[in-house]
């Protein structure tokens, strides 16, 4: 089961990041990751398209199989990543998790 989404809905129906400071999670990933996952998530919120995010190849956009199928990622580095579900031109679901 994911953690708590990190992403809600507006008044006005556009999607707004909440900041990592304030996600319950954010003790587990380490303080030298902040910066990028929030450049991360600035990054989704403002993606028009899924094809936007696979720039630049150090993203590493992926679509996940297995238990997470529909889901996509992005690598924050080799253990941790963000994950979500993309529908209708916006992320759903978005999680920081630890992959490993």
């Amino acid at each position: 089961m994911l953690p708590k989404k990190l992403i809600e809905k507006s008044k006005r129906g556009n999607t707004k990041i909440l900041l990592i400071d304030n996600y319950k999670h954010a003790r587990r990933l380490p303080k030298e990751l902040h910066d990028k996952t929030r450049r991360l998530l600035d990054q989704i919120n403002a993606a028009p398209t899924l094809d936007v995010l696979k720039i630049p190849p150090g993203n590493q956009l992926q679509k996940l199989a297995g238990n997470l199928q529909g889901f996509w990622s992005l690598r924050i580095n080799e253990q941790w990543r963000i994950i979500f579900r993309w529908k209708e031109n916006d992320a759903h679901d978005v999680d920081v998790t630890d992959y490993h």
